[in-house]
C-alpha cells in the first residue's frame, strides 16, 4: 500500500532504482509535497535490555518478550517475538513500559498473561492478555501491585500460578492463581517472602519448583515446590544462593534448568538441572555470566531460550540470543557486533534490505569484515568478508551496494568494492585517492555515485568523483570548501545532491548548504543547522524532504547533538519527532530509507554517554509517520479504548452522533458485544426473556438495541443468539 503523502515522483524513482532499468524509467522532476505528517521514533530491533519478561506462545510458536530496561534511557513498552532465527517487533500497543514484572502463557485460553511490574517509582498491579495480535487489559483487581511477580502456568490444573514479588510493604509472600478470567488467592504460607526469584512448572511430576530470592537483604538458595494446594520445601543444597537467575523448563531432557543469576559479588554463568530430588551442574560452557535475563521453553522446538540480561557492569547488556537442546547451549543470534560508529550503510532495493559495512566497535576495534542487514523487523549478520573500514562511503550504485575508501589496517584506502548479498569482491584500484569519512549519494536521475570530500593522507579533499558502476571518473575540483565528515543525500523530486556541513582540515566547524546538479555546485543556505559534523542525511520519499540527524560540536563537552532537521528544497525547518522513547543524541551515525516501510532508519553512532563515548549496540532506530492505532473491527475507535474489539460499534458504525460505543449498563462491555442483559456474565435464556419484554421497543439507548438501529428486532435477536452461552466482550474497557 503506498504511504499516505508520498510524492509520485519519489515513488517512480524508487521503482526505477528496484527495477534496474536503464532507459525510460528517469524519476520526473516535481514540486515539495507537503509533509503528511510529524514523524515518530521507533526502536527497530531488541538489542540490549534487562529486566525484561517472556513467555512461550504455543499457539503461534513464538517466544514473547516485553518491556525492560534498554543499554540507554528509560524503561520500554515494546513487543517483540522470537521465531527461532530472529527478533522481530510487534506493533502493538499494550501495557505501559515498565521492568522487574511477570509473564506465562495460559494455554487454556491461549494467551500470554503480563501482570504487574515497575515503572519510576510506582508498582504496577494490571493484568494484560497477548492473543498474537494485540494486548488487552484484562483485570482490575487481583494481587496487590509489585514488582518482580514470580509466574508459571500450571498445566494439570489449566491456571497461571503467581508467586511473591516486592511492593509497597516489601517482599512478598502470598500465592495466586489466574483461571483466564479472575485472579483468586490461593495460599499465604508456603515460602518465605522473597523478591528476584525464580519459578517454572515441571509438568511430568506436575509440581512449580521456586528457587533463590531475595528476602530482607538475604540471599536464597532453597528451592520449594507448589502441587496446586500447598507448597513443600524441597532442597537447601544445589546452586549456590543468588537472585537475578532465571528457570525453565527443558523439555528434551526433562528437567527444570537454572542459569545464571548474581549474589552480590559474582555473576553467574553456571548452568543447573532439578529432576525433582536433586540439583545437578549440568554445562561449563556456553552463554556469558549474567543476571535479569529470560529463560523460555519452547514446547514446538523442544529448546529452552534464553536472551538479554545485564552482564559486567550496568551499563554492559547483552545482544547473544542461546537455545539449549537438552544437554548443551548453542548460540541461535550473535550481535554483538552490531553496535559501531564511523560505518556505511545503504539500502539495497533489489534485495530489499538495508546493509551495514565497516565502523568502529564498542571497544574501540575495527569491525573486521562483518555485514550485517536490516529487513525491516530483524537484525542479522550476513557476511564476514567485508573490508575492515572506518569511516568508508557506501552506497547503492544501481546494480550492489559498492564501499569507498575508509582507513584499513594499514592505512587509508581507495579502493572500491561490491557486495552482491552473498560476498563482497574487489571491483577498482583507480579512481579517487586514499580517503576517510568522505561523503556519497546515488543520483538516480543519471544512476551515478556522486562523492565528495574527505580525510586523505595529511590533507582535507575538495574534490568531486562520479561512479558509473563500473569507473570512477573527476567530475569537479571546485564547489564546497574542502571538508571531511560531511553529510550529502539525493534529493529525488528535486533531481539535485545536497550537502552539508563537515569540519576543515583547521576544525572550522560548517554549517552551509550545497547542491550538485551533475556539473555544478551551488550554494543555496546559509541559515539551517548549527555548523556541526558527524551527522548524517537520507531522503525521506513519503514525506518528500531531506532529513538531517544528529552530528557533533567539538566544545569542552564534545556534545553530540539530538536535534532533527528537514530540508524542502529551499530552506532548512527543525522538527520534533514524535514516540514514547527516541535514540540518544548522536553522532558518526548513518540514516537510510527504507521505501518497503516508509521510514528513515538510524543505525549505530557514539553519544559519549557510553564507555569509550560509545553507544551499545542497539542503537536502530526508525524515524516515520506513526500508523493508526491499532484497531481489529475497523470501526473507527482504537483497540485501547474500544468497549467491543471484536464487533465494529465505534465512531463509523453508527454514524448517528451520540450512538458510539453504547454502554447502556455502564458494565464496560459496548451493547454491540454484551447480550448479556441481565449482568450475570453468560448470555442464557434469562437474557432471551429481557430481549422479548423490550422487543419493538424504540428509543436512543436501550440496552437490548444491540445493533445500534434504534428498535429492538430480530438483527438484535440474531447478535444474542449468536453468542448464547457465551460471555460480552471482549472490552478494553471491562473491569
Amino acid at each position: 500500500m503506498t504511504p499516505a503523502g508520498t510524492p509520485t515522483s519519489a515513488l517512480r524513482a524508487l521503482a526505477c532504482a528496484a527495477a534496474l532499468a536503464a532507459a525510460g524509467c528517469v524519476p520526473a522532476a516535481a514540486d515539495p509535497d507537503p509533509a503528511p505528517c510529524t514523524p515518530a521514533w521507533t526502536r527497530s530491533y531488541l538489542g540490549t535490555r534487562f529486566d525484561a519478561a517472556a513467555a512461550f506462545d504455543a499457539a503461534r510458536g513464538r517466544t514473547v518478550l516485553f518491556g525492560g530496561f534498554p543499554a540507554l534511557g528509560d524503561p520500554e513498552g515494546d513487543t517483540w517475538l522470537w521465531d527461532g532465527q530472529a527478533w522481530a517487533r510487534a506493533t502493538a500497543q499494550g501495557p505501559s513500559a515498565r521492568v522487574h514484572h511477570g509473564m506465562a502463557y495460559d494455554i487454556a485460553h491461549g494467551r500470554a498473561i503480563l501482570f504487574g511490574g515497575r515503572s519510576g517509582g510506582e508498582f504496577l498491579g494490571d493484568t494484560w492478555t497477548w492473543d498474537g495480535a494485540a494486548w488487552t487489559r484484562v483485570a482490575t483487581s487481583g494481587p496487590e501491585p509489585r514488582a518482580s511477580p514470580e509466574m508459571t502456568y500450571d498445566m494439570q490444573r489449566g491456571r497461571v500460578v503467581l508467586f511473591g514479588g516486592t511492593g509497597t510493604r516489601g517482599e512478598l509472600g502470598d500465592t495466586w492463581e489466574w483461571d483466564g478470567a479472575a485472579w483468586t488467592r490461593v495460599a499465604s504460607s508456603g515460602p518465605p517472602a522473597r523478591a528476584f526469584a525464580d519459578l517454572a512448572y515441571d509438568p511430568l511430576r506436575r509440581r512449580a519448583v521456586l528457587f533463590g530470592g531475595l528476602a530482607a537483604g538475604q540471599l536464597l538458595g532453597d528451592t520449594w515446590e507448589w502441587d496446586g494446594v500447598t507448597w513443600a520445601l524441597a532442597a537447601t543444597d544445589g546452586p549456590p544462593a543468588r537472585a537475578f537467575s532465571a528457570l525453565a523448563y527443558d523439555v528434551r531432557g526433562g528437567r527444570t534448568l537454572l542459569f545464571g543469576g548474581f549474589d552480590d559479588t559474582t555473576l553467574f554463568g553456571d548452568t543447573w538441572a532439578w529432576n525433582g530430588e536433586r540439583w545437578t551442574r549440568v554445562a561449563e560452557t556456553g552463554p556469558a555470566p549474567r543476571a535479569e535475563h529470560v529463560l523460555v521453553s519452547d514446547w514446538i522446538r523442544g529448546r529452552v531460550v534464553l536472551a538479554t540480561g545485564a552482564s559486567v557492569g550496568e551499563l554492559d547488556r547483552t545482544t547473544d540470543t542461546w537455545e539449549w537442546n537438552g544437554s548443551a547451549w548453542a548460540l541461535a543470534q550473535d550481535l554483538r557486533n552490531a553496535g559501531r560508529h564511523q560505518l556505511g550503510a545503504a539500502f539495497d532495493p533489489l534485495r530489499r534490505r538495508i546493509v551495514i559495512a565497516g565502523g568502529i566497535g564498542s571497544e574501540g576495534e575495527f569491525q573486521s569484515g562483518e555485514t550485517f542487514e536490516l529487513d525491516g523487523s530483524a537484525l542479522r549478520r550476513t557476511a564476514t568478508d567485508a573490508p575492515s573500514r572506518i569511516g568508508p562511503a557506501v552506497v547503492f550504485d544501481g546494480a550492489r551496494i559498492v564501499l569507498f575508501g575508509g582507513l584499513s589496517l594499514v592505512g587509508l584506502a581507495g579502493d572500491t568494492w561490491g557486495f552482491d548479498g552473498v560476498r563482497w569482491s574487489a571491483l577498482a584500484s583507480a579512481g579517487p585517492s586514499a580517503r576517510q569519512d568522505a561523503a556519497a549519494a546515488f543520483d538516480l536521475r543519471r544512476r551515478r555515485v556522486v562523492l565528495f570530500g574527505g580525510l586523505g593522507p595529511g590533507a582535507v579533499k575538495d574534490d568531486t568523483w562520479e561512479w558509473n558502476g563500473s569507473a570512477w571518473s573527476l567530475t569537479a575540483t571546485s564547489g564546497p570548501a574542502a571538508r571531511t565528515r560531511h553529510a550529502m543525500a539525493y534529493d529525488v523530486a528535486r533531481r539535485r545532491t545536497l550537502l552539508f556541513g563537515g569540519v576543515t582540515a583547521t576544525g572550522t566547524l560548517l554549517g552551509d548548504t550545497w547542491e550538485w546538479d551533475g556539473s555544478t555546485w551551488l550554494p543555496v543556505a546559509t541559515g539551517g543547522p548549527r555548523a556541526r559534523y558527524g551527522h548524517a542525511m537520507a531522503y525521506d520519499a513519503s514525506r518528500g524532504r531531506i532529513v538531517l540527524t544528529g552530528g557533533v560540536v567539538p566544545d569542552a563537552a564534545g556534545e553530540s547533538l539530538g536535534d532533527a532537521w528537514e530540508w524542502d528544497g529551499a530552506r532548512w525547518s527543525e522538527i520534533t519527532p514524535g514516540g514514547a522513547t527516541a535514540p540518544e543524541p548522536m553522532q558518526s551515525h548513518a540514516l537510510v530509507y527504507d521505501p518497503g516501510h516508509a521510514t528513515l532508519v538510524s543505525i549505530g553512532g557514539t553519544s559519549g554517554l557510553y564507555p569509550n563515548g560509545l553507544l551499545a549496540p542497539d542503537q536502530v532506530w526508525s524515524l516515520g509517520c506513526a500508523p493508526p492505532p491499532a484497531d481489529r473491527d475497523a470501526d473507527g475507535e482504537a483497540d485501547a479504548t474500544d468497549n467491543c474489539l471484536d464487533v465494529a460499534n465505534g465512531p463509523l458504525l453508527p454514524a448517528t452522533p451520540g450512538r458510539s460505543q453504547r454502554d447502556t449498563d455502564g458494565d464496560g462491555y459496548g451493547n454491540a458485544c454484551d447480550a448479556d442483559l441481565n449482568g450475570d456474565g453468560v448470555v442464557n435464556f434469562s437474557d432471551l426473556a429481557a430481549m422479548k419484554t423490550a422487543f419493538f421497543r424504540t428509543g436512543a439507548d436501550l440496552a437490548a438495541d444491540l445493533s445500534g438501529d434504534g428498535v429492538v428486532n430480530f438483527a438484535d435477536l440474531a447478535i444474542l443468539k449468536a453468542r448464547f452461552f457465551g460471555t460480552p466482550g471482549p472490552s478494553a474497557l471491562a473491569p
